[in-house]
């Protein structure tokens, strides 16, 4: 059903209790490190930026890439 039903149905059952959490922190996820990959390819051959340079930058951005190579999302899918 996608993200926008699951927000809604999320949404309508808080709604619906008696007690809510004073605080509540949401996600909207953040860029595989496939994905990562892929976007400092592209931008690399733009020449827009190094890879190390793009690699760098995406680090100092709040959750954009949150594994620095796909490595380390292979050590999470491990048997």
């Amino acid at each position: 059903d996608g993200f926008g039903l699951a927000m809604l149905d999320f949404l309508s059952e808080l709604a619906s209790r008696q007690r809510v959490p004073h605080v509540l922190s949401l996600s909207l996820g953040s860029l595989s490190p496939y994905s990562c990959d892929k976007l400092c390819a592209e931008a690399t051959k733009a020449g827009s930026f190094s890879l190390a340079a793009c690699r760098a930058f995406l680090q100092q951005q709040r959750q954009v890439c949150m594994f620095e190579e796909p490595a380390q999302a292979d050590l999470i899918n491990r048997v």
